[in-house]
């Protein structure tokens, strides 16, 4: 009697299958339906689980139809380890929803393999999140990526939004910049409030003012999913460097983006500034405070940058100097630095001249080639400047073209001595000092000479 009731379910099952397989048709669901439905003991034996309204299996009408959908079955079976799937009657009403809504059919499937949970959504309130979500004014674009990415946008609990809409809210942000936020970063609908008034507060000791961090939540919302002991650790690592409060304060608010940092990864940077380079804490505290960047570095990016200076001919000693009065150059790569030390190679300084000017002007790396090639040949053709001279007065590069000329037109007009001044003297003072020490001093100094050359009325007499 037993083996015959199982061959029966058996047949039954086959013959469901083929009928749902091959013509999608209410008789076929029915079918199948009740080929599912059979006593325990016999589901046992025949390997199939028996399922109540909250729990349904997989069938293959279900799984052929999400495949079309580009729908990963393989992933969700992974992360639902209980193999929980819908008819096609319960998930093709939700799925026309998501295509209603505008969205693309590879949008749709992301959505369905992230957050599978969303077929089983009440199609009204789906409807209702998707319509607020296209309110927003986002393009079609913008919201297929967004939701591809963070589907718990529309599978978020009603409670959970509404605490973070009045936690950002008692920030004195609107609605409208509260939900920007919200969509800039999803994951915060799944984290308690709570947390994110432990990091605030944070903040506050640092002396950063309310406005301050609220366009760090505004521009920079991941800093309220950092957990707190990592932020206090790094905050305390940062002091530790910056005793100034303010200083501290001001370099957050300027780079909110180091807040993402460990901090281990600040200890490792500053450990290898002072074992590589030879830096003193004070030295790494002025590099954080003038460049804060660099401690979003790898110690291997930081490594390979001295490597490249060194390659072309430049010692440890004078590489250390180089990058610590300008720290951008650690983002240089080989063959940008190659082309600067070229461009200087060919306007006939020699690596001897070009190594003293780097340790006068570590600057002039980073001025593009015309505008050298316009300014020395201006100072030595022109002016009749040696190469040497330029060398020992390489912070004149740093001057603008259009001063140069000016200084020198009106040195040329009020001056009658032809002969040269130090560069530094007639570039580098301000306007007020050029007017005075340089023109005026030059002015007596003629005049007293022209009187010495003149008799006097007393010496035409005795002549």
């Amino acid at each position: 009697m037993l083996v015959g009731l199982l061959v029966n379910a058996e047949r039954v099952r086959l013959i469901a299958w083929a009928i749902e397989r091959g013509v999608y048709t209410i008789p076929g669901q029915f079918s199948c339906y009740r080929c599912i439905h059979r006593p325990r003991m016999v589901t046992k034996l025949i390997g199939y689980r028996q399922f109540s309204s909250k729990r349904k299996t997989w069938n293959d009408q279900s799984r052929i139809y999400l495949q079309a959908l580009g729908v990963d079955i393989e992933k969700i079976d992974k992360v639902d380890r209980k193999g929980i799937l819908w008819s096609i009657p319960e998930i093709r009403p939700r799925i026309m929803i998501l295509l209603q809504a505008n969205l693309d059919k590879n949008t749709i499937s992301q959505i369905i393999t992230h957050k599978p949970s969303i077929l089983n959504m009440e199609e009204k309130a789906l409807k209702i999140r998707l319509s607020f979500l296209n309110s927003l004014g986002l393009s079609r674009n913008k919201l297929c990526k967004l939701l591809s990415d963070h589907s718990l946008l529309l599978t978020y609990q009603e409670s959970d939004i509404q605490q973070l809409l009045a936690f950002l809210q008692s920030r004195d942000l609107n609605k409208f910049k509260a939900w920007q936020v919200i969509l800039s970063c999803p994951k915060l609908i799944a984290v308690d409030v709570d947390s994110f008034d432990q990091i605030v507060n944070l903040l506050r000791e640092s002396i950063i003012t309310e406005n301050e961090i609220n366009d760090i939540i505004i521009h920079h919302p991941s800093t309220l999913l950092l957990p707190y002991e990592q932020l206090k650790g790094l905050l305390h690592i940062i002091k530790s460097y910056l005793s100034d409060a303010t200083i501290v304060r001001k370099i957050i608010c300027k780079r909110p983006s180091l807040l993402q940092l460990t901090h281990v990864a600040i200890t490792n940077v500053a450990q290898w500034l002072n074992q590589s380079l030879g830096l003193s804490d004070e030295s790494i505290g002025s590099l954080f405070q003038r460049y804060p960047e660099i401690f979003e570095m790898s110690c291997e990016s930081l490594a390979t940058s001295v490597a490249n200076f060194q390659s072309l001919g430049i010692d440890l000693k004078l590489t250390s100097h180089i990058l610590f009065s300008e720290p951008a150059y650690l983002k240089y790569d080989y063959n940008l630095i190659a082309n600067k030390f070229q461009t200087l190679f060919k306007l006939k300084f020699t690596e001897k001249q070009i190594k003293t000017m780097l340790t006068i002007n570590p600057s002039v790396l980073g001025y593009s080639e015309d505008c050298i090639q316009q300014k020395c040949d201006y100072l030595i053709n022109e002016m009749g400047y040696s190469y040497q001279a330029i060398v020992e007065n390489a912070v004149v590069l740093g001057c603008s073209l259009n001063k140069i000329t000016t200084r020198w037109s009106r040195w040329q007009l009020q001056s009658n001595n032809k002969q040269l001044i130090s560069p530094a003297k007639l570039f580098l003072t301000s306007d007020c000092q050029f007017e005075k020490d340089v023109l005026e001093s030059n002015y007596k100094i003629e005049n007293e000479n022209s009187m010495e050359s003149c008799p006097t009325e007393s010496q035409k007499a005795t002549l």
